[in-house]
């Protein structure tokens, strides 16, 4: 795979194209595959097996620290069972009979699978097409940008809106209202007055 692209943009590329990603050639897949020609559905526990955040929360408020210890307590046994199943059923393959054949078979099928993804993505068209990919994907997250900051100017516009309009209602109601419009001539006519007998008094006063 082409080492110009950054581990989020092969993710990318592998959602719209999975054939692109090369297999896990590891002995604990190959022995999933194995027990998998079986009926046994099963895949590697490990120890990242964590307690819901969600599980907690709700019961902490149903039962406080120790409905929470309680649940972390819970997700420790399954973990633990977790691993015994897997170590058991890793156990039994490995002993198998056909096992030995089974993993040289599929190693050697893997190799094959990953050599021919490695011409695929060597490919000048398949190059593009990946680049493509990566470019439609930057374009849309822009789109989506643009379309949230235009979400968000139409709220606070029509906030500000919401919030003037209000104002301009009343004034507009005042503005035809007969007694208002003769309380603000009034109140006019009283300032007129007030200045003018502020001006008489500084002329006097000369």
């Amino acid at each position: 795979m082409d080492s110009n692209f950054s581990r989020s943009e092969l993710e990318l590329i592998f959602k719209k194209r999975p054939d692109l990603k090369t297999l896990d050639i590891s002995i604990d897949w190959i022995i999933v595959d194995f027990l998998k020609l079986h009926n046994v559905d099963i895949v590697p526990a490990t120890s990242n097996i964590q307690p819901s955040k969600l599980t907690n929360a709700v019961m902490g408020l149903a039962g406080g620290p120790a409905a929470t210890f309680m649940n972390a307590s819970l997700t420790g046994q399954q973990k633990s069972v977790a691993i015994q199943e897997w170590t058991s059923w890793k156990q039994w393959a490995l002993g198998h009979p056909d096992w030995l054949k089974y993993k040289d078979e599929r190693t050697k099928e893997i190799e094959n699978q990953n050599e021919q993804i490695a011409q695929l993505v060597a490919d000048p068209d398949v190059i593009k097409e990946m680049n493509l990919i990566i470019s439609a994907s930057k374009e849309e997250k822009q789109n989506q940008k643009k379309q949230a900051y235009t979400a968000l100017l139409i709220i606070i516009g029509g906030t500000l809106a919401l919030s003037i309009l209000p104002l301009i209602i009343i004034s507009q109601i005042n503005r035809f209202n007969p007694e208002v419009q003769e309380r603000i001539e009034a109140e006019k006519r009283f300032e007129q007055i007030n200045r003018e007998r502020i001006q008489r008094e500084k002329n006097d006063g000369f």
